[in-house]
């Protein structure tokens, strides 16, 4: 019930903040266009609503809005306010939301319209930075939740992961979108100049800021500090496993909860899952204590908060400024009940072929949903009563998909009544397949 109670909680934000403009909140004296919370909740909105129209008709404002230099504004419509500078995690909105929506939809003209705009991000990035480290402003890994107040007037509102390696890390990840935007829109000496520059800005990453283990050389470790690092590919291969256990380490010295703000939250989930740790997910989705999403509904939240503990019964309104009670930034969590729980991901864009890899766990027995794909419906229905598995998929036309069971071990495998394995499951053709095993204990 509270999972679902989420789920609705953040539908509700979304409906209340999609007016014309992605709002971060509609009261209090903004309801602007942040660039930051767009970015975030672009992709978790485009599996709750048709809104790629209201998605592509922003980033015309946006483009608009763009200066001379490549600097993006905060905030979209640009208004006139105490805040003059642009921000890193935020300003990326230009890279990452026409991306995203690339990949969802497949229309390439999301791309064509926007590449410019990302080109001169870029160049403001590198404007931004010494010897290819950021240091461009960032409002940080917006509160995070128990910060260590580093800054006298903060509060500890921008969080503890090191500004400079945020920066960095997302100037690598809009160098990398742009090169990927490059492949597909055949700009071949483009690719060719940004994969070099990739290569260049990872290098100074790792070395700048990280010794041979992963130990930060100075400032604060975070999950964010390697959230960012995994979830946009900045650590060697080699280094991966190590980073992912730092990872795991920071979360189990936290008691098993999250430490993340408007930059590390929406990180969590696809870095977990790609570890193979889709249980640490789950513990942490269905924890009750602050700081969780639980934690907002037991308190009354009928929408996402800006804060983790903007309200509680015991003690009322957090009394630190912003503080709203309708902010969907913490709503990407939403992104995995359609990745994760349901285990929908398109392997092309567009979902042509569609990635089918349903994440179970002990917390829930069964589970159900869709997602309109542009060819059509697929669903996604699963049970895993009595350490039995009932799992129903529907494929919709002019597509493929690949059923990847990679959480569960299981014998007596069946599609359709017909004994099956694993390797039973790849490029599937349109239709309902209806999957049985036993799981092994």
């Amino acid at each position: 019930k509270k999972l679902n109670r989420l789920s609705q909680n953040i539908v509700w934000g979304m409906r209340s903040n999609f007016y014309d403009i992605p709002l971060d909140c509609p009261q209090r004296d903004e309801r602007l266009g942040w660039t930051g919370d767009a970015q975030v909740f672009a992709t978790p909105s485009m599996y709750m609503a048709d809104v790629y129209a209201f998605w592509s008709a922003w980033l015309q404002s946006v483009r608009e809005e763009q200066k001379s230099d490549g600097k993006v504004p905060l905030f979209v419509p640009d208004v006139e306010w105490h805040v003059k500078w642009t921000s890193s995690g935020w300003g990326d909105a230009v890279t990452i939301i026409p991306w995203e929506l690339y990949t969802i939809t497949g229309d390439t003209t999301i791309l064509a319209d926007n590449y410019d705009m990302m080109q001169g991000w870029i160049k403001y990035h590198k404007k931004k930075s010494d010897k290819l480290i950021s240091n461009m402003m960032t409002f940080g890994d917006w509160v995070q939740p128990y910060p260590v107040i580093t800054e006298e007037g903060d509060n500890g509102n921008r969080g503890n992961t090191d500004f400079n390696l945020i920066g960095t890390a997302y100037f690598a990840h809009s160098v990398a979108l742009t090169k990927n935007t490059a492949e597909v829109l055949n700009k071949v000496e483009d690719v060719k100049a940004l994969s070099a520059l990739h290569t260049q800005i990872k290098q100074a990453f790792n070395q700048h800021f990280f010794d041979g283990q992963l130990n930060l050389k100075q400032g604060i470790e975070t999950q964010t500090t390697y959230l960012l690092g995994l979830a946009y590919n900045l650590f060697p291969q080699e280094k991966r496993e190590l980073a992912i256990n730092k990872l795991l380490s920071l979360i189990e010295e936290a008691d098993s909860h999250l430490r993340t703000g408007f930059l590390g939250t929406p990180l969590l989930t696809q870095v977990l899952q790609d570890a193979g740790r889709s249980d640490v997910i789950y513990d942490l989705l269905f924890k009750e204590s602050y700081p969780s999403w639980f934690y907002s509904i037991n308190n009354g939240a009928t929408t996402t908060w800006e804060r983790w503990n903007s309200y509680s019964l015991e003690e009322g309104f957090n009394p630190q400024g912003m503080n709203s009670l309708n902010h969907y930034a913490y709503g990407t969590i939403s992104r995995w009940f359609y990745e994760g729980i349901l285990g929908i991901k398109p392997a092309k864009p567009g979902f042509k072929e569609i990635n089918i890899a349903p994440q179970f766990g002990s917390q829930l027995t069964q589970a159900k949903g869709s997602y309109t794909t542009p060819q059509g419906d697929v669903s996604v229905s699963w049970n895993t009563e009595n350490q039995q598995l009932n799992l129903t998929v529907v494929i919709p036309k002019n597509t493929t998909a690949n059923i990847i069971l990679s959480t569960a071990i299981l014998t007596k495998l069946t599609i359709n009544g017909f004994e099956a394995t694993n390797t039973s499951l790849s490029k599937l053709s349109p239709g309902e397949y209806i999957i049985q095993g036993d799981f092994i204990k």
